[in-house]
């Protein structure tokens, strides 16, 4: 007797065939030495393999990030810049878990894709905050300072990213259906981003950063 499991189309592969292999193994326990069974065609291992390389890709390009990061800044401005990737993810993974959108091959991608760029913000409001904290500007008020006279910059550039990626949503055909993932991804990250740089970082910054005098 051959069955053919076909998932749904929002199914998650990995979890039917976790759920198809857990079934099959209580028959196997409960007619064992009757019945054999076996599983083949398992198209979940293709997509492990590349959400494992996508995985081992995206750690290296966050490693690569952050030692740039700590390469061109100082310290305490590399550190709290730094920290806006893990929180503009967590808040991107939120978002789609509400809209209904899962981590595959596709959002991942857009993740990755997407890494290197959310720091850009956050390295433009730090750097001109640490520029008023080095001529002996208060902290809490560099950072007010400071982020209030680049904000409108960094909003646009955010939004001219946003505008780029945006036609990638309104493609035609079965490209289009998975490709328009991809921005909605983008996007979220990116206006995720955006929050953190204007109003956590900022006050990460006021906190942790010390009145310095050039010379």
């Amino acid at each position: 007797i051959e069955l053919i499991v076909v998932k749904q189309r929002k199914g998650d592969i990995i979890e039917v065939v976790n759920e198809v292999n857990n079934k099959i193994n209580i028959y196997k326990e409960k007619y064992k030495g009757i019945v054999h069974l076996e599983t083949f065609d398992d198209l979940s291992f293709y997509v492990k393999r590349r959400l494992k390389v996508l995985k081992s890709n995206g750690l290296v390009a966050f490693a690569l990030v952050v030692l740039i990061l700590f390469t061109f800044l100082p310290p305490i401005s590399a550190t709290m810049t730094a920290m806006g990737i893990p929180i503009a993810f967590f808040a991107t993974f939120c978002v789609m878990k509400a809209l209904g959108l899962t981590v595959n091959l596709l959002t991942m991608f857009g993740l990755i894709m997407v890494l290197g760029i959310i720091v850009d913000d956050g390295i433009i409001i730090s750097e001109n905050v640490f520029r008023y904290i080095e001529n002996g500007v208060n902290p809490h008020k560099a950072s007010i300072m400071g982020t209030d006279e680049v904000a409108a910059p960094v909003l646009a550039t955010v939004l001219t990213t946003i505008v780029a990626f945006s036609p990638l949503m309104f493609m035609s055909g079965i490209i289009g259906k998975f490709v328009k993932y991809i921005p909605y991804v983008v996007i979220i990250a990116l206006v995720a981003s955006l929050v953190e740089a204007l109003f956590i970082l900022p006050s990460h910054l006021a906190d942790f950063a010390r009145t310095h005098h050039k010379g």
